[in-house]
């Protein structure tokens, strides 16, 4: 990916894939960490977060996607991506925030 925010919009769509496919998903994912795939501690994060059919969580991040509309987001697609004034704080590392229709505010 040639800048983090990308790679941010594309985790987006990975957890997508993590909800409808697991195996796909973890696949995608690991592409995008790069060097350094997900490991065990990862791993039960997300089974975690999905638990209990919460599919749709990362269906969220998508503009227009809220409660009120059982997470539809509107076409075409798009995620905000922003940054802030110490996103860029740790070398090789940016901290970026997602919006979410389900959230007051950005997530990191």
């Amino acid at each position: 990916m040639d800048t983090p925010f990308k790679t941010a919009e594309l985790t987006v769509c990975a957890l997508c894939a993590y909800a409808a496919q697991l195996d796909i998903g973890i696949e995608q994912l690991n592409f995008l960490r790069g060097p350094r795939p997900l490991n065990g501690q990862d791993l039960s994060f997300l089974k975690d977060r999905f638990r209990g059919n919460r599919t749709y969580l990362p269906f969220s991040y998508f503009t227009g996607a809220t409660p009120d509309n059982n997470y539809t987001p509107t076409e075409p697609f798009s995620v905000t991506v922003t940054s802030d004034a110490h996103s860029y704080d740790e070398q090789g590392y940016a901290r970026l925030y997602i919006g979410s229709g389900g959230a007051d505010s950005p997530a990191p």
